[in-house]
């Protein structure tokens, strides 16, 4: 026995919008036999996770905090420079972004940090980066 899973934007033409041209139906789906055409649409709708391993504490798990915030954060300040790099002359936010640095990246690794020990709440990051930005 074989199947064809077939959904509602199967059976209708469509308007596809760029070329605006009208397309008759396709089916996404090979014919298969129904076993595997039923797993096959079951692993689309629902995938496979992988189990989720137990942390426990005693596992000798530690996180660089320091050492991933420094890496994110380092990234993030060379994306912005980029976007700076390729503003237009005249640009106020070409200076701006050229202009951040270790200042700025030092005080998005304290702000990490604090949030990872808790001496920061997530309600004070918006104002803590505002203090941030006022200090340039």
């Amino acid at each position: 026995m074989t199947c064809l899973l077939v959904e509602p934007e199967d059976c209708a033409p469509q308007i596809q919008v760029p070329g605006g041209s009208l397309v008759p139906r396709r089916y996404r789906r090979p014919v298969q036999p129904a076993s595997e055409s039923v797993r096959g649409f079951l692993n689309e709708l629902i995938p496979y996770w992988d189990p989720i391993p137990v942390f426990e504490r005693d596992a000798g798990l530690t996180i660089d905090v320091a050492g991933l915030s420094d890496q994110v954060v380092r990234g993030a300040i060379e994306e912005q420079r980029a976007v700076g790099q390729r503003a237009r002359k005249g640009n106020p936010k070409k200076e701006a972004l050229l202009s951040l640095g270790d200042r700025e990246i030092a005080g998005l690794k304290r702000l990490a940090t604090g949030l990872f020990d808790a001496s920061v709440k997530p309600e004070e990051v918006e104002s803590r980066l505002a203090r941030l930005a006022k200090k340039r």
